[in-house]
């Protein structure tokens, strides 16, 4: 593995970190977000007019939904023009299951672990129950989804994360990671840093890139004793 891209970042407390359409997404402290290139440039920044607190986002077509629902809203952001909406869900206690595209006048539907559904327009900022129940075919095509990766199995004791792109797959916990090309059958295993303390530093997120026929690895990397510290790294792999 060869490290080709590497950013220090400090005075900010990043916990979000996605890679979508070529840009990465992270939290720019509480108050928005930065979205920056591949080679970690800022490309555009987005201040919310409320406090941000990311619980996990949604990806639908050019769109990211962040749940702040700890602050009762939702906020969607569109990736290529950066505009985003504001829906507050003050009352919308639900697990949600998925959330997919809708071709009614509400844009998106919510379904939840407990079958309902819900569909709601950013734009007009309103949500509403559609259904009590949702189809049983739908939900064993999504029990296997979720099950998609049990057949893989790593050298790394525990890997809390699984994520999959094409040949390669990566699973990785705080301390460490490891990655398997299923083309080649080659397994490469590494820790944060050889000169870091698994106490200091731990793999927050990691994502997986495939550019012009090449495999990256994109790494966010938090620093536990200083948790404005952070860095950004990308592997070829």
């Amino acid at each position: 593995m060869k490290l080709v891209q590497y950013k220090k970042i400090k005075n900010n407390d990043i916990y979000y970190f996605r890679l979508y359409k070529k840009k990465i997404i992270i939290n720019n402290n509480f108050q928005g977000v930065l979205i920056l290139n591949l080679n970690f440039e800022l490309i555009y920044e987005i201040n919310f007019s409320k406090k941000i607190l990311i619980y996990r986002d949604y990806i639908i077509e050019n769109k990211i939904i962040l749940d702040c629902r700890e602050l009762n809203y939702f906020i969607c952001i569109d990736i290529d023009n950066y505009s985003y909406y504001i829906l507050d869900v003050l009352n919308f206690n639900h697990d949600i299951e998925l959330i997919r595209k809708s071709n009614e006048k509400y844009k998106f539907i919510i379904i939840t672990k407990t079958k309902e559904i819900f569909g709601f327009d950013f734009e007009k900022n309103k949500i509403k129950l559609f259904y009590k129940m949702y189809l049983l075919k739908n939900k064993r095509k999504t029990k296997a989804q979720n099950n998609s990766n049990n057949k893989f199995y790593f050298n790394i004791e525990n890997p809390k994360f699984i994520i999959k792109k094409r040949n390669i797959i990566v699973g990785y916990n705080e301390e460490n990671l490891e990655v398997i090309n299923y083309e080649n059958n080659n397994r490469n295993q590494f820790e944060v840093y050889e000169n870091k303390s698994k106490e200091e530093w731990i793999f927050r997120n990691v994502e997986i890139c495939i550019l012009n026929k090449k495999n990256y690895l994109f790494i966010l990397e938090n620093n536990m004793s200083n948790i404005y510290e952070s860095n950004l790294l990308c592997y070829e792999v």
